[in-house]
């Protein structure tokens, strides 16, 4: 039987591998859309002052190109984490492979990543929304219009406006006095330009526009890895405990042991990101709980890490980890 520090190590191993897997599938779908938008198409949309049809265009390039490979990689991390699980089994004696096609499971899987492209796809239709009306509002001619769309594919509505407003801010520096904000509150900017900056505080003169555009798209394109991370640490989790407990389940399903057998512990991950409400876990669960038995937690009932059943301050970027171990006769 493999112990408790055993299992973690492995599973710590699993999360760092898919972390990078799926930030990488996310970015290929970004660079992806973005190369199947085509700018005439936008810019005629919104010339004829059809802002819906641009966002349309938009949608189509990630329903039929840009997320396939993501969606794919889900499956994988997903079978990633009933593989780790069959390993678990044979410790104990016990021999299963994991069936990412049995029924229940790829129903499961379909429905998720449906759900992500959905989720992915409002995102950026709130994103190219918010870009069309305020330069409509602004009188940014559509050809500008149409490349900002392109270029801040991937972002959150939240993520872009704080892109424009660093952009405001660059193009205001010759009236301030000191970049401290800059320095506080733009923590992604590259910090190879902040001498261009500081100098055009202290000799009141604007950067030039070529100037200007280097530093804003290093901003997003840092903003945008930014995301591609945040996403992955909750997906590969989620993914990978999701698979583990498809095994499990496929496994008792079949008689090859009992649901009785299983219990099932939640290990904290003590770091700089362990929450408080997670810390307490253990103590709510300390006998641990059976297979269909979800965890109590300060935020509501949570079956595992990452469970996408949770709420999103249950799950989003979670790092803990649950000991399965097998008592049999």
């Amino acid at each position: 039987m493999k112990t408790r520090g055993e299992q973690l190590a492995e599973f710590e191993r699993l999360l760092s591998d898919w972390d990078g897997k799926i930030a990488r599938a996310f970015l290929e779908g970004i660079r992806v859309v973005q190369s199947e938008l085509k700018l005439a198409q936008i810019e005629r949309a919104l010339r004829e002052n059809s802002p819906n049809n641009a966002i349309d265009i938009l949608a189509r390039a990630v329903r039929d190109a840009g997320f396939l490979s993501f969606s794919r990689t889900l499956t994988d991390a997903m079978i990633a984490g009933g593989d780790y699980a069959a390993r678990i089994a044979s410790a104990n004696r016990i021999e299963f492979g994991f069936g990412v096609t049995e029924s229940n499971t790829a129903r499961f899987m379909e429905q998720y990543r449906a759900g992500k492209i959905v989720q992915i796809n409002r995102e950026m239709r709130d994103v190219i929304s918010q870009i069309v009306f305020r330069n409509a509002g602004s009188g940014v001619n559509p050809v500008d219009t149409a490349r900002a769309v392109r270029a801040n594919i991937g972002l959150t509505a939240y993520q872009e406006g704080h892109v424009a407003n660093y952009r405001r801010f660059l193009e205001e520096l010759p009236k301030r006095r000191a970049a401290e904000s800059a320095l506080n509150e733009y923590t992604l900017r590259d910090k190879r330009f902040d001498r261009s900056m500081i100098r055009a505080i202290e000799e009141s003169k604007p950067l030039p526009k070529a100037q200007l555009d280097k530093m804003e798209a290093a901003y997003r394109r840092r903003y945008l890895i930014r995301r591609s991370e945040n996403i992955a640490r909750t997906e590969s989790q989620t993914m990978l405990q999701t698979g583990q407990k498809e095994y499990w389940r496929q496994m008792t399903d079949a008689g090859i042991a009992l649901e009785t057998e299983i219990k099932r512990k939640w290990i904290v991950t003590r770091d700089s990101r362990l929450r408080h409400s997670h810390a307490q876990i253990p103590a709510l669960n300390p006998d641990g709980v059976g297979l269909e038995e979800p965890f109590k937690s300060p935020l509501g009932l949570i079956r595992y890490p990452g469970d996408p059943n949770a709420s999103a301050a249950n799950r989003i970027n979670c790092r803990c980890h649950v000991f399965v171990r097998i008592d049999r006769e």
